[in-house]
């Protein structure tokens, strides 16, 4: 079963991330200005409460970032490490296209020629410019399993006369490694901070704008 989604994605999915980063700044500053009236609304039906100790407020006040800085660089160092394993699988596709593409013109024509044609046509699917997962990226990704469909069929025709030889084990298992990598490449783009906890992060940091506004109270 796939990942349930979560609270934010209409906002994860659907705003550039500019527009995304100042709608929560505002968001942070109407928390804030809600624990502003929150601690005035107490304080009119309990004067008493405007002499809290300062410290015990810088206690909480620092607890409380303390906590948000830790789950905010847990969070960094899961995107950290997701987008270093898609840059390796890039590195991985490029070598075994580009060995592909090589060891393909060992091959008599017209054979030679038609798998060149789908191994350039491919590599140009495997570009993501933007670095975003949008509707443009979806129909090349559809169009890059066709032509991997494609690029098989080939094989299978221009190996398979020679199917017993060296020649013909060294060029499938080059074409195996581009198929087997694009899959993996595939799936690790799809792979993100998941839903929930970028849901958690961000209702956090409302939270704790809040909490800052009520301990300032009148400051």
């Amino acid at each position: 079963m796939g990942e349930r989604g979560g609270l934010l994605d209409p906002l994860f999915h659907n705003m550039p991330l500019w527009l995304l980063g100042l709608t929560w700044f505002g968001v942070c500053l109407l928390a804030r200005e809600a624990g502003v009236q929150l601690y005035r609304w107490r304080k009119a039906r309990n004067p008493a409460i405007g002499e809290n100790s300062i410290a015990a407020q810088a206690h909480i006040v620092a607890a409380i970032f303390g906590l948000l800085a830790f789950v905010i660089g847990l969070t960094f160092s899961i995107a950290l490490e997701r987008f270093d394993t898609r840059r390796g699988l890039v590195i991985e596709e490029a070598n075994a296209i580009s060995t592909a593409y090589l060891r393909s013109s060992l091959l008599d024509d017209p054979d030679r020629s038609l798998m060149q044609k789908t191994l350039r046509d491919y590599a140009q699917t495997r570009i993501a410019p933007e670095g975003i997962w949008d509707e443009q990226t979806e129909a090349q990704m559809k169009l890059s399993l066709a032509l991997r469909t494609q690029l098989w069929d080939q094989t299978r025709t221009a190996v398979f006369p020679v199917r017993e030889t060296e020649m013909a084990s060294y060029f499938l298992e080059t074409i195996n490694d581009v198929l087997n990598i694009g899959t993996r490449r595939q799936v690790a783009a799809r792979a993100h901070i998941p839903t929930r906890i970028m849901d958690v992060l961000f209702i956090y940091i409302a939270v704790a704008a809040a909490v800052l506004g009520y301990m300032l109270g009148d400051q």
